[in-house]
């Protein structure tokens, strides 16, 4: 899913960015609504 890759993207940039923060896992909440009501919902984290 491309909001996905694109979350996932500017999170690793994160870690590229500020290496202090590199060694601890970035987690994420995304949620895409639609008219009122949720169609995506994915938490995730990713090993730094």
């Amino acid at each position: 899913m491309r909001i996905r890759t694109a979350a996932i993207a500017a999170l690793l940039a994160l870690g590229v960015l500020a290496p202090s923060a590199a060694s601890a896992d970035v987690c994420y909440d995304l949620q895409v609504n639609l008219n009122g009501e949720a169609v995506v919902s994915e938490t995730d984290c990713i090993e730094a």
